[in-house]
């Protein structure tokens, strides 16, 4: 509640300042008040939030801040309502020294007088800066060091590596193909992430803008590049935003078959869902959905119902070389898979818009879509009225409609991959052991932001309603994109610190008791050097080793120094800081003693 009034009350004062000031025009619509307000609410909000991240270097949820901490809501509002103020005097000065005059409605309402497609398409090209420039960073996490350590292999040990894992290769040949290309560089294998994510891009500009309209395609490259989930996927070196592309791809290519029933789509919809199921395995179920989809869909027609029965044969055959290592992999990983909890399907289900607010919003959305394309609910505007009366709800029962739409079919096989991949997830969580977390969801993402829009688009009141999404996702996603960002930043510059001050010899060995940086980031960072996870390297020193490296999460107190020195090894505090994964590590060095 705190945080929507220090959010949405402050645009107002911002109004009213505007109108005493500049001047207010007395003969705006309905229409326009409302534009305006939700301009003035991104703009103030907005430079706000810039302000908050990037001067006064905030970190976390600007949500749960102003919730949780009183001072810094004050603080927040204080921020708002002196730009409040000083935002009309601005304008004020400049319309009477320069002849400037803005009209905020007017200046939204008349965009459509230029040329939408370069404002699009520069808007793209911010979106696309504001991924690329985190590409560059140096950090990883343990699933990221995985994915590095395969990159370095041969084609067929990654293969055999990836068999005995739990995720098929697709991804690690991409990371391969960036790793021979440009080398053991940190941004070679943020690209394999990052290269779905410009396909992505290419498919939201050219295929949805021109079939589904530009207002789709808007809303698509922005949830696609500034949700926070896409956010830390665009950019990681793991195979979730390519899961993501061909998931949507297929979730396209049936929309194609549906509508049209083509060869080449059907072509496209086998090869992208295949592509999906060789990316991760909850992506392959997701698809499994489309699949089943086509069976009541063209059961009747002889002709669809061919080329259904040809697209299970040819996907089965050209999955089965996969298949059985699918089925090896989960037998051996059933009593050993490291996950303990299981997400709820609440967890599961906010997961897919990050708020609770945008959750509402897509079963509201939803719901009146599928009154709608029934026919037993309605809108009608009547002009002739004012406010609330404008809007007039029908509830009947069309006797002459039969069936359902091929768009709501569409709408209900996305629904499906998306609910019925969670649903597999927590079934073999609960029936077997833990087998299901959050991000395993992600490849149906972009399906989900889908629906959203395409469901809103279909209603009476659409343009209220995208205002209403895209300040729900400004609002929280800007603030989150300069938390990461800055996150991203202090991490790349602590971790190139202590690569800069830790210089061991080629002999060393290196230890941790932090099993993502021992297992799999030791070997990236120092590839030199022999690298492990032994939490009791201190009480057992390998005395192979004349020099040791430890890379601790706790201080070592004068007890731990004594036996590190009865084993006759000095032991120096060298370095403390974040490193790697984010983990704030002591950096010991151990020298043997003669």
């Amino acid at each position: 509640m705190i945080s929507f009034l220090c959010l949405a009350i402050p645009p107002i004062l911002l109004l009213y300042i505007r109108s005493k000031v500049v001047g207010k025009n007395e003969h705006k619509t309905l229409e326009n008040r409302i534009v305006e307000y939700c301009f003035a609410l991104l703009f103030l909000n907005f430079i706000a939030i810039s302000i908050t991240y990037l001067v006064f270097h905030h970190s976390g949820r600007l949500q749960s801040a102003l919730n949780d901490k009183t001072v810094f809501a004050f603080h927040y509002l204080v921020l708002v309502i002196v730009i409040s103020i000083i935002v009309p005097m601005m304008e004020y000065f400049f319309k009477n020294h320069f002849q400037l005059n803005i009209n905020l409605s007017e200046t939204m309402l008349s965009i459509r007088k230029y040329d939408k497609t370069k404002l699009f398409y520069l808007y793209v090209f911010v979106l696309f800066v504001m991924n690329f420039i985190r590409i560059f960073d140096n950090s990883f996490w343990a699933d990221e060091g995985y994915s590095i350590s395969l990159a370095k292999m041969s084609i067929a040990d990654m293969i055999n590596a990836t068999a005995n894992d739990v995720h098929p290769p697709l991804h690690y040949f991409l990371i391969q193909l960036m790793y021979h290309i440009f080398g053991n560089k940190g941004f070679a294998y943020h690209l394999s992430g990052f290269i779905p994510y410009v396909f992505l891009l290419i498919i939201i500009c050219s295929y949805i803008r021109k079939r589904f309209g530009m207002l789709t395609a808007f809303f698509m490259v922005t949830m696609c590049s500034l949700m926070k989930e896409a956010v830390r996927y665009n950019v990681e070196a793991r195979m979730y935003s390519m899961g993501a592309l061909f998931v949507l791809l297929a979730f396209l290519a049936l929309y194609e078959i549906i509508k049209r029933n083509y060869l080449r789509d059907w072509m496209i919809f086998v090869i992208v869902s295949l592509a999906a199921a060789y990316t991760h395995y909850y992506a392959l179920v997701a698809v499994a959905f489309f699949y089943l989809t086509l069976i009541p869909l063209t059961y009747r027609d002889r002709g669809k119902r061919r080329r259904t029965i040809m697209a299970y044969i040819i996907t089965v055959i050209a999955y089965l070389p996969w298949l059985s290592i699918l089925i090896k992999s989960f037998e051996s990983t059933a009593d050993s898979w490291w996950l303990n909890e299981i997400p709820t399907i609440r967890e599961a289900f906010l997961y897919l818009f990050d708020t609770k607010w945008l959750s509402i919003l897509f079963v509201l959305a939803v719901i009146g879509y599928f009154l709608y394309e029934t026919r037993l609910f309605s809108i009608r505007i009547n002009e002739t009225e004012r406010w609330i009366d404008k809007v007039d709800t029908v509830i009947e029962i069309d006797e002459k409609r039969t069936g359902v739409s091929e768009e709501l079919i569409w709408v209900i096989a996305g629904l499906c991959s998306i609910f019925g991949t969670c649903v597999v997830g927590l079934i073999l969580s609960y029936t077997i052991r833990p087998f299901f977390v959050l991000r395993y969801l992600y490849p149906t993402v972009p399906v989900a932001y889908m629906l959203l829009i395409y469901c809103t688009r279909k209603m009476k009141l659409k343009k209220i309603l995208f205002v209403l999404i895209l300040s729900i996702v400004f609002s929280s996603s800007i603030p989150s994109y300069f938390a990461v960002l800055r996150n991203d930043i202090e991490l790349d510059h602590a971790t190139t610190d202590v690569l800069n001050t830790i210089k061991p010899s080629k002999t060393a060995a290196i230890f941790s008791d932090n099993k993502h940086l021992g297992l799999s980031l030791l070997p990236y960072y120092f590839p030199d050097n022999y690298g492990k996870y032994n939490e009791n390297a201190v009480e057992d020193i390998d005395q192979n080793y004349s020099e040791i490296w430890l890379f601790w999460t706790q201080h070592l107190d004068e007890h731990k120094i004594s036996e590190i020195n009865k084993q006759s090894y000095s032991c120096n505090e060298i370095y403390e800081s974040k490193f790697a994964n984010g983990i704030y590590f002591h950096i010991y060095k151990l020298e043997k003693e003669n």
